[in-house]
C-alpha cells in the first residue's frame, strides 16, 4: 500500500485529533505515515493508540465505532473481534484500502508501546507480534468486580478457577466478569495480584483456565 510524506503542518494533525476516532482521521492519509516531527508523532501516536483501545480494548462497542470503520472495510474486524487481541502485521485497523494506505509495521509497533506504557497493552508472545489491548477503565471495573465478589461471598482465601471467576451461571454472574473471555480476566486477574488481591498459581499461562487464583 502507498504512503505519503510528512504533512508539514502541525494545524492539520491537532485538527484531526480533535475529532477522535472519526471519519476525518482513518481517511487522513498522512497519518498512515510515521511524521519525522517527534511532536507531531506524538499526537500521531496517540490518536491510534485511541483508535485501538475504542475498537479493541473496550468490552462492549459503541455501534458510533463500528460505523465509522464501516466505509473502509475493516468493520467486520471490529464488530465480530471476540478477543482483545492485536495481530500487529496483519492489523486491518491500521488499513485503509478506500484510500490505500497502511501504517508500517515499526509505527504499530510504536502504537502498541506506547500503549502499554499506558497499562493499556501487553504483549501476548515473546516474538511481540501480537498483543492485548484493554481500557484501563475497564480494567479497573474487572478489578472492582472481584474486590465486590470477595466481600459478597466472604471469598477471602478460598480458590477459584479462570473458568469459575468468568462463568455467567456462577458467582460471576450479573457482573463485569460474567462471560468475560480469558485475555481480559486474565489481565485483571494479574492486575489484582499486583495489587495484592489474589495470588495465581497453577499453570504455566495466565490465560490458563486452571489456573488458581486464590483471594486474599
Amino acid at each position: 500500500m502507498g504512503a505519503d510524506e510528512d504533512a508539514g503542518d502541525d494545524s492539520d494533525v491537532t485538527t484531526t485529533t480533535t475529532t477522535t476516532t472519526t471519519t476525518a482521521f482513518v481517511d487522513y492519509a498522512p497519518y498512515y505515515t510515521r511524521q519525522p516531527r517527534e511532536e507531531t508523532w506524538r499526537k500521531q501516536r496517540e490518536l491510534w493508540g485511541r483508535t485501538l483501545v475504542r475498537c479493541v480494548g473496550f468490552i462492549r462497542l459503541d455501534q458510533k465505532v463500528t460505523d465509522v470503520f464501516h466505509f473502509c472495510g475493516v468493520d467486520r474486524a471490529v464488530r465480530d473481534r471476540e478477543r482483545p487481541a492485536v495481530h500487529v502485521k496483519t492489523e486491518k485497523i491500521f488499513e485503509n484500502k478506500t484510500i490505500d494506505r497502511s501504517l508500517a509495521l515499526d509505527a504499530r509497533k510504536e502504537v502498541i508501546e506506547y500503549l502499554r506504557e499506558r497499562g493499556e497493552a501487553w504483549w501476548l508472545d515473546k516474538e511481540e507480534t501480537v498483543a492485548g489491548v484493554l481500557d484501563a477503565g475497564d480494567l479497573q471495573r474487572y478489578v472492582d468486580a472481584m474486590g465486590e465478589l470477595v466481600t459478597k461471598y466472604a471469598l477471602s482465601g478460598k480458590v477459584y478457577t479462570m473458568d469459575e471467576l468468568r462463568d455467567p451461571g456462577g458467582i460471576a454472574g450479573g457482573t463485569a466478569l460474567g462471560g468475560l473471555d480469558s485475555e481480559r480476566l486474565a489481565r485483571a486477574v494479574q492486575s489484582a495480584s499486583d495489587r495484592g488481591l489474589c495470588v495465581v498459581f497453577g499453570a504455566s499461562t495466565a490465560g490458563d483456565s486452571s489456573v488458581g487464583v486464590k483471594f486474599a
